[in-house]
């Protein structure tokens, strides 16, 4: 049958793609994943094709996939007009240099559309040849295939549910998960649980080593990369795969390293003397690592000193970066001109270029275009080694950022509604993760750099960089969600990434006690964020008052460093005048209070020792006691701290909270504690049929309701426990 696309299109399509990816070096990486995808693609569709015209389909089936394969000729003739499109814009702007180069920036390129076509035609394709069971399970991996990694779940729960009487699941390559999210462990905690859910769920854990013949295989393959005097030796061939194959038992990372040594080495004598220092075996694992790491960064010092450079800015970059960064991140990030005040396209240098240059050690996921570490061993050796190769990166990163934030054209439009703001990161591609992420490297950073102070002074482009940084971010006061800040100033950015130098340098340019749009001042940020020094300085600047409040909600700095549990600035902070352990929120939440609903075992001490504050203090919207937020949220330690000082601070264990009528024995019944229902019932005076007037229910009643069979026999062992009350 003919859907209206051929074959003969879609092979046209990819070669033009590959054409048009040749011609413009600075293409988006992905545009190659796109080109693979529709490659793949085609080959499904061919087999589609030929299922259709087989003896053995019913009516439902063969009509099922006539509408899929005709739906294909909409998506895919999008892909010709979108490649044809690049084409007139390459033959428009010839010999443009960088003009034409960065026309990707202003193209759209939608992969969900490949994706798309995929999940619709494989799913039709499996019901045409698999029974029903099989079908849905596949379909059920289709998210995870296509790139979605927590739908993992559900796809590993209809494998296991299947009818079949064995299921063996193959995972390759856990030690390639990223390092910045915990992928592999997270991943692992997923099957675990899993396994928990089905007892009779069988899941070994075998980990596969190649054979030492794989990794000859391997080496075959790659041996005409090294140099003349190998290529021309079949013996010296032999002996090299002799070696490397013994060497790095069935590591294949290894053996990519091993071999990228050899390729400096220009007569078979250095080559042999290479081959006899290989480390071998899993001697000290780290160091075998290590030492064919310390190998190709003596092979990067060993270039020009551009490509040296532009090496270690590469490997420093990917390794101390917070998130991981696209091709096009960072490109951009190694083409900005510290001090510019604005961004040269011509200074950018290709990702192709940025590879050749880091021996072995840096390599691109196509699909999702981001640029990492070749193994996550790599990622650790650096992050190991940071004070060695590159000890003032976090500095230097700070700076960059920050140069690309001062940028002029940051400085209009200071405040964006959603779609304009979504607009600006996706046209600017560095900008997000800079507005994110500058604090934390100048954080860590031992210097202070001009750039960082120029960018803080920078009113119109502090308040820009703030929106993105805060974007979504809830701050939630009892029921009320603050609005996103506006009006920030770079004393707030200072003390909020607990930024000492900084504040120092603006007290005396900007007010220190500068309030936001939200009435937060530099000192609410830094004590909620747990930055002491940044408070000890902002304490003793005349100006700063520590109990100023916001007006609606009431609260103080003192709120959001006892919330946050900081208990070193709690303390600075009740030391100084005026500041009111006491203080309470627009609903009457107490500090106390506060500390106990999240569990700050050391803030609920020291303010129990202070002389006036009421352990049993009603509070919030449903006028409880700190004991009975403490029981809300299950904080053990705390709940033992609160009654152990019942008989001495007069704590009453018996009190009803405002709005529900619960008793903390209530609430533990309801929640089928036992540990604390025993806790409470070892207090003196507490009352086992207290009678909620709102429900009509004991502690006794609620726990029968909730089907807590331990809490009922507990409660039935009390001498004056009356069942029918």
């Amino acid at each position: 049958m003919s859907f209206g696309f051929s074959i003969g299109d879609f092979i046209a399509a990819i070669e033009l793609a590959n054409r048009i990816r040749k011609e413009f070096v600075d293409a988006p990486s992905q545009f190659k994943a796109i080109s693979d995808e529709v490659r793949s693609l085609s080959i499904v569709l061919q087999d589609v094709e030929d299922r259709l015209s087989g003896p053995d389909l019913d009516e439902r089936q063969e009509k099922e996939l006539r509408d899929i394969t005709n739906s294909c000729g909409d998506v895919l003739s999008e892909l010709k007009k979108t490649l044809d499109k690049y084409s007139e814009l390459k033959s428009g702007y010839a010999g443009a240099g960088t003009r034409a180069k960065r026309i990707w920036k202003r193209l759209k390129w939608e992969t969900d559309d490949i994706k798309e076509l995929r999940s619709r035609i494989i799913p039709a394709w499996i019901s045409c040849t698999l029974g029903k069971t099989v079908k849905n399970v596949i379909k059920n991996m289709m998210p995870f295939l296509t790139g979605l990694p927590y739908s993992i779940m559900s796809s590993l729960r209809s494998v296991a549910t299947t009818t079949y009487s064995r299921v063996f699941i193959i995972v390759d390559a856990l030690d390639e998960c990223q390092v910045f999210d915990n992928g592999s462990t997270k991943f692992l905690e997923a099957i675990l649980n899993l396994q928990a859910e089905w007892k009779d769920l069988r899941m070994p854990f075998r980990e596969i080593v190649a054979h030492p013949e794989d990794v000859r295989r391997y080496l075959d393959g790659h041996i005409q990369g090294l140099p003349r005097c190998v290529r021309q030796s079949l013996d010296l061939q032999v002996e090299i795969k002799d070696k490397i194959s013994n060497a790095v038992d069935g590591m294949f990372l290894l053996a990519k390293l091993y071999l990228d040594a050899l390729k400096g080495k220009k007569s078979p004598k250095a080559i042999r003397k290479a081959l006899e220092e290989l480390p071998t075996g899993f001697q000290a694992y780290d160091e075998t690592y290590d030492k064919a790491y310390e190998d190709a960064m003596e092979r990067i010092e060993n270039q020009i000193s551009d490509e040296k450079e532009l090496a270690m800015q590469i490997i420093y970059w990917i390794t101390c970066a917070k998130t991981p960064l696209t091709t096009s991140q960072l490109e951009l990030a190694l083409a900005i001109e510290r001090e510019s005040s604005e961004f040269d396209e011509d200074n950018i240098c290709p990702v192709e270029d940025m590879v050749s240059v880091c021996a072995g050690l840096v390599t691109i996921d196509e699909e999702s275009g981001i640029i990492r570490l070749v193994h996550y061993t790599t990622q650790q050796y650096f992050k190991r080694t940071q004070g060695k190769w590159f000890p003032q990166i976090e500095a230097d990163m700070a700076a960059i950022c920050c140069t690309y934030l001062s940028f002029d054209k940051f400085g209009g439009g200071i405040w964006l509604d959603d779609k304009q703001l979504e607009q600006r990161e996706e046209e600017n591609v560095l900008y997000s993760y800079a507005a994110h992420n500058w604090g934390l490297h100048a954080h860590e950073a031992s210097v202070l750099h001009r750039e960082v102070t120029t960018f803080l002074e920078k009113q119109a482009q502090v308040e820009a960089a703030s929106q993105s940084q805060l974007h979504g971010v809830i701050i939630q006061i009892a029921i009320v969600r603050l609005h996103q800040p506006r009006k920030m100033t770079g004393l707030h950015l200072a003390a909020y990434f607990g930024l000492e130098k900084a504040v120092k340098f603006l007290v005396g340019r900007q007010s220190p006690d500068v309030k936001d749009s939200n009435e937060r001042t530099p000192l609410s940020y830094a004590a909620e964020s747990g930055h002491e020094a940044v408070v000890k300085l902002l304490l003793v600047i005349d100006g700063v008052d520590p109990s100023s409040k916001l007006t609606g909600l009431r609260v103080t700095s003192l709120y959001f460093a006892a919330a946050k549990g900081h208990e070193a600035i709690v303390r600075l902070l009740l030391a100084q005048d005026g500041v009111n352990p006491e203080s309470k929120d627009s609903y009457g939440q107490s500090i106390l209070s506060l500390a106990a609903e999240n569990g700050h075992l050391p803030i609920v001490k020291l303010l129990l020792d202070i002389d006036g504050v009421h352990p049993n203090q009603r509070g919030g919207r449903r006028k409880e006691t700190p004991l009975s937020f403490a029981f809300c949220n299950r904080h053990v330690p705390v709940i033992k701290l609160l009654l152990a000082r019942c008989a001495k601070d007069g704590i009453n264990t018996d009190t009803q909270d405002g709005l529900s009528g619960y008793t903390p024995l209530h609430n533990a019944a309801l929640i089928g504690d036992e540990e604390v229902v025993k806790l409470l019932l070892a207090q003196r005076g507490v009352n086992v049929n207290n009678l909620n007037m709102h429900t009509y229910t004991t502690p006794i009643v609620d726990a029968a309701e909730g089907g807590y069979e331990a809490i009922v026999k507990i409660l039935l062992a009390q001498e004056d426990i009356d069942p029918d009350f």
